[in-house]
């Protein structure tokens, strides 16, 4: 129901008449006025008698007719000036000693419902603060929290995402001091798919056991060369020998695969003989990992 004039009468009450002079509602302190979100021209009015939705559009082609009880008539070509009429002669104001908060204005009319504020899917900007007990989406829509900085959760509890999937799709956690399961009940890391499960210290590949169950770690052969300067061993699985660290003594330390000269670092097969041999007797650890 479409306003086109707002009338006020010498008691000081008021009146919404339409473009047929058929009378909409009569005007109450508890009453209020918000501009329309989406059309620039128009003005939503929340009439208390009788409960309803008013509805004005006003602009230079369509002005709005405002009447005051002094007889004062004012053809209103602008929302802005609308607005500010109604604010400064029709519509309660709260006047009292100390300043009302929004939560009281709110619960004198307001279509979203007593003491909430529906923004029409607007934002709010440069808020500072904001505390609240519960934050929640529409059914079927994101929240989504964006910062240029950091996000900071500082609870004084914990953050509880109880029977609910933390996604770190792409993403890593870092700084975690522990990660723990359930008492009493299995833990369980699992790599998806084709993944390979691979655990680090130092930057360093220390456990990689893969998508086909394959165990690899890194290890060393302990190798004493002290009443022999040379021992023969077989490679149990295909492995690679990465560095040698010296236990007794400082030799020169050799190594062939089958017979032929080893360069570190390279791919020894299965059942290769491995031998060691050193220029002086020594204990020494061939460092080593399963491929």
């Amino acid at each position: 129901m479409n306003i086109k004039t707002f009338k006020q009468y010498a008691s000081g009450g008021f009146s919404y008449v339409d473009e047929n002079n058929n009378l909409l509602g009569t005007g109450t302190t508890t009453d209020s006025a918000a501009p329309d979100p989406e059309n620039l021209t128009g003005v939503f009015i929340y009439c208390q008698n009788p409960s309803r939705s008013l509805y004005a559009s006003v602009s230079a082609t369509n002005p709005v007719t405002v009447t005051l009880k002094d007889g004062t008539t004012t053809s209103v070509t602008n929302r802005k000036k609308l607005m500010e009429d109604l604010a400064e002669f029709f519509f309660y104001r709260v006047t009292t000693a100390t300043a009302p908060n929004l939560d009281s204005v709110l619960s004198a009319g307001n279509n979203a419902g007593a003491n909430t504020i529906d923004m029409n899917a607007q934002d709010i900007t440069n808020v500072d603060e904001i505390e609240t007990k519960v934050i929640k989406t529409q059914l079927l829509s994101n929240l989504d929290i964006q910062a240029d900085l950091d996000i900071i959760f500082n609870p004084g509890g914990q953050i509880d995402a109880n029977g609910k999937t933390l996604n770190m799709r792409n993403g890593e956690i870092h700084a975690a001091h522990l990660i723990h399961g359930r008492n009493n009940t299995d833990f369980k890391v699992q790599a998806k798919g084709t993944g390979d499960l691979i655990l680090e210290t130092n930057n360093v590949e220390r456990l990689k056991i893969t998508a086909a169950g394959n165990l690899i770690f890194n290890f060393f052969y302990t190798i004493e060369l002290i009443a022999a300067l040379t021992v023969d061993f077989y490679a149990p699985f295909n492995l690679k020998i990465n560095s040698i660290s010296n236990l007794v003594n400082s030799p020169t330390t050799t190594i062939l695969d089958d017979g032929v000269v080893y360069t570190l670092g390279n791919t020894i097969t299965a059942g290769s003989k491995i031998t060691v041999t050193v220029n002086t007797a020594a204990v020494v650890n061939l460092n080593t990992i399963q491929v």
